[in-house]
């Protein structure tokens, strides 16, 4: 029997098409909240040695979007991205 395997990036096709309303942000964030929270204790707790271990580790663990650096970067660059675009709105 032959077997494939096919991998499609889901990921990629977000950078291709408007995928954010700003009303879907909060929904997002309290979806994802947990995971950020669980990788910065695993980090403040010594059980990993810093956020660029913790980083990769939920990247290859969990298929976190690569493009985004980990949960940990991610947090940081998003909530001054969303901060940005909502002084913008303003």
């Amino acid at each position: 029997m032959k077997q494939a395997l096919i991998v499609i990036d889901v990921q990629e096709s977000f950078r291709q098409r408007p995928f954010w309303d700003e009303s879907e942000y909060p929904a997002f964030i309290s979806q994802i909240q947990p995971l950020i929270d669980a990788t910065r204790q695993r980090v403040s707790s010594g059980i990993v040695a810093d956020a660029d271990l913790a980083d990769a580790g939920v990247i290859f663990g969990t298929g976190f979007a690569p493009f985004t650096g980990g949960p940990l970067h991610y947090e940081d660059g998003s909530t001054q991205q969303h901060r940005s675009t909502a002084a913008r709105a303003e």
